[in-house]
């Protein structure tokens, strides 16, 4: 093991006395123990060292030690808060201006980059939300009327008739056609046509209430579901007011039209009760309508009901006919009134019924047009012929 260290009082005098101005530097321990140190090996020192003397002089030397080294603290201490106030003022202005540094450049990026992005991605966002509500209104809307279409008439007619049920009320459906709307399109061309149909949309919307629904179910027929209907009179009295209010003139490029409009009416729950059967009262309800000129309205009814179940009878007759191609071809010879000769043939086709015998084209022939056999029955007539 290692000897211990022996003291050297030498070292102290060394430390001590060698140089002044190593005073200056002791640490605070040094200080609080100096007084003792020096009070203790001071019967050791000489008068040679550096002039100082033990003994008489012990009382002297003591405090000037003391008085030196807390006048070099002292000194040290203000050397040191003077240096620090100085850094710490230094630091304070590079914080300072680093931070002020630091928010103009934020400012400048925010200006320069994050603003045009951001008016971009609102632009954008804008774009993107106003594309998405068209899309939306395009898929429940017709594009010419504004009015709700048929999508949004089947999604929506349960909710309405649950709604009825629900109030106990009564619902009623009017689908109405313009009467001269062929004629229009044939003689002022599509674009009056078209104005037709706006203007019609218009006054019908006008006409309702905000709890109504008024939907286009394509070319000129149109559908008006009134809420809260009440009895039979009051729902002729809106469908009058509501024919008068379409049937008035419209001007379109300085010629004026008379549309014209027919309806039929069916009413929830007294003709059916489901939305499929009601517009099919509707529709029958309009085509009594018609019948009787123009310009007019029908409510349903059980012989229209009885009408009804004929012309699904005959719709399913017809269909059979053109499976079995029953349909027969006459031929009949086109005279020239100023030469009295024949001039050409013209094909009629007939259709006589296993049970009813024969029947009238002016039966048949709406029925088949209506559903779509035309094709077929003229495709037959030309291969007989």
């Amino acid at each position: 093991p290692m000897a211990p260290a022996r003291f050297n009082p030498k070292s102290i005098e060394n430390v001590l006395f060698a140089k002044p101005f190593h005073l200056d530097y002791f640490s605070v321990g040094l200080i609080a123990n100096g007084k003792r140190l020096i009070s203790s090996f001071e019967t050791k020192l000489t008068t040679g060292l550096d002039g100082y003397k033990g003994g008489a002089d012990r009382v002297d030397l003591d405090a000037s030690v003391a008085n030196a080294t807390l006048s070099g603290y002292a000194a040290l201490g203000q050397r040191i808060s003077a240096f620090a106030d100085e850094r710490s003022g230094q630091l304070l202005d590079l914080h300072r201006t680093l931070f002020f540094a630091t928010i103009g450049v934020i400012v400048l990026v925010a200006l320069f980059i994050f603003r045009p992005m951001s008016k971009a991605i609102l632009r954008k966002t804008h774009e993107l939300v106003d594309a998405r509500n068209s899309m939306a209104f395009i898929a429940v809307h017709d594009g010419l009327t504004g009015l709700h279409n048929r999508t949004f008439l089947t999604d929506h007619f349960d909710t309405l008739i649950k709604g009825a049920h629900r109030r106990r009320e009564r619902l009623a459906v009017i689908q109405l056609d313009l009467d001269r709307f062929k004629q229009i399109n044939d003689t002022l061309g599509h674009a009056a046509g078209d104005y037709v149909l706006v203007v019609t949309a218009q006054r019908m919307r006008d006409s309702c209430r905000a709890s109504d629904l008024c939907a286009r179910l394509g070319g000129d027929e149109f559908v008006m579901i009134l809420n809260g209907a009440g009895g039979t009179e009051d729902i002729n009295m809106l469908a009058r007011r509501i024919l008068e209010q379409i049937n008035e003139p419209i001007t379109f490029q300085g010629t004026t039209i008379l549309p014209g409009a027919s309806a039929g009416i069916a009413v929830y729950p007294v003709d059916a009760d489901n939305a499929a059967d009601l517009l099919v009262h509707a529709d029958l309800a309009l085509y009594s309508a018609k019948k009787l000129g123009g310009g007019n309205f029908s409510f349903f009814s059980e012989d229209l009901r009885r009408e009804l179940d004929y012309r699904k009878q005959l719709e399913q007759d017809i269909r059979s006919a053109i499976a079995d191609k029953t349909f027969e071809v006459y031929f009949q010879p086109q005279v020239s009134l100023t030469s009295g000769k024949i001039s050409g043939i013209e094909a009629l086709v007939r259709w006589k019924h296993a049970e009813r015998g024969m029947i009238s084209p002016g039966e048949f022939i709406p029925v088949a047009e209506k559903c779509g056999f035309m094709p077929d029955i003229g495709r037959i007539v030309i291969t007989k012929a």
